[in-house]
């Protein structure tokens, strides 16, 4: 694994701009929304759109997750008389000053940097808390969602396909797998930014994403099984009781 690339559980609004414009880099060729988007000029902004509306209905509602893959590089910076530039941090990536100590002669300072950049990430719904598919089967909070970001005024077109092609993978893939009544991971959009791609970068982290995964759904259905023992009626409690109180006497 290439020690360098992690992949971690965010709930950062920042942290998603960046994987957000990850997507949006990665997106802006692909076959399905050259579809749904045909015009160029318009693709992007109407992507940033769609990609901010299925986040508010899931991983801002606590009904998704994000997952966001980091990579940590060092720069080498000489400086001379210890004046050095601040690094500057942009929307796509945020830099730690690690180290100050390497001195040279002439009172030179080598500055090493560990810049961890924000390089892609993924979003999942979890399977519904009943274990059968997954969580969010309703279209109701997207559509309003993509009311609410105004898909329809950046490209009257491109919602239109965006509506048609939902509808058959509604229809066609989503309703037939929920259908199977075992619990199901949704992942709703996965990318590495095209500067990283194919370099294995995303491979490195597949097991730690699987382990993240599995964590956050064990935990889920702890606390699904403590609430439901929490509103389970008093009188089915009792009953309970009373039944155990009732059982015959085991002999010695």
């Amino acid at each position: 694994m290439n020690r360098n690339v992690r992949i971690e559980l965010s709930t950062s609004q920042e942290d998603w701009k960046v994987v957000r414009e990850c997507y949006v880099q990665s997106f802006h060729r692909y076959p399905l929304y050259k579809y749904m988007i045909p015009d160029d000029n318009k693709r992007d902004a109407f992507l940033r759109a769609y990609l901010d509306a299925n986040y508010d209905v899931t991983v801002a509602t606590g009904q998704g997750i994000l997952l966001a893959v980091k990579l940590s590089q060092t720069d080498l910076n000489n400086n001379n008389n210890n004046n050095s530039n601040p690094l500057k941090c942009n929307e796509s990536e945020c830099s730690t000053n690690c180290s100050n100590n390497d001195a040279t002669s002439n009172n030179n300072t080598t500055n090493k940097n560990i810049r961890t950049t924000i390089i892609g990430g993924v979003v999942f719904v979890p399977p519904s808390r009943d274990g059968h598919g997954w969580a969010i089967t309703d279209d109701e909070p997207y559509w309003e969602a993509y009311e609410k970001h105004g898909l329809a005024k950046i490209s009257a077109e491109g919602f239109e396909r965006v509506k048609r092609y939902e509808a058959w993978e509604n229809e066609n893939i989503c309703r037939k797998l929920s259908g199977s009544r075992i619990p199901m991971w949704n992942g709703l959009f996965c990318a590495i930014s095209p500067e990283y791609s194919s370099k294995g970068l995303g491979s490195a982290v597949y097991k730690e994403a699987i382990r993240i995964m599995a964590q956050y759904w064990v935990k889920q259905q702890k606390e699904s099984r403590a609430q439901l023992s929490r509103t389970r009626p008093q009188s089915e409690r009792l009953v309970r009781n009373d039944s155990q109180l009732l059982e015959p006497a085991k002999e010695n």
